[in-house]
């Protein structure tokens, strides 16, 4: 889990804890079930993405390239449904991309 574990901390201190809530509340679920989507979520981003392999443009792709199967995944390890954890996804995914953001800058 490494990486995984490190970036998925690092994505919910970005978020801190009132948009962690805000996020339960979206998914009509508890705090400690959001921050499993949290992380769930940037485990199942494609290892180049954390990496920085993505260039410009990134965010009118990742739609396209990675959130369904990353909702697929995150909804079959919750038991959410598959489109409340897209909604989640529109919050997150900016997040996320700040979150790496940052880490690519040191």
């Amino acid at each position: 889990m490494g990486d995984d574990h490190v970036y998925g901390r690092d994505v919910l201190d970005e978020l801190g804890h009132d948009r962690i809530e805000e996020l339960a509340r979206d998914l009509r679920t508890d705090v400690e079930t959001a921050r499993q989507v949290v992380l769930l979520t940037v485990a199942a981003l494609p290892a180049d993405l954390r990496a920085g392999g993505a260039g410009g443009g990134v965010m009118s792709t990742l739609f396209d390239q990675v959130a369904v199967p990353v909702q697929a995944t995150v909804a079959a390890r919750t038991g959410l449904s598959e489109r409340a954890v897209g909604r989640a996804l529109e919050l997150l995914l900016p997040v996320i991309m700040t979150t790496i953001a940052k880490k690519r800058r040191g």
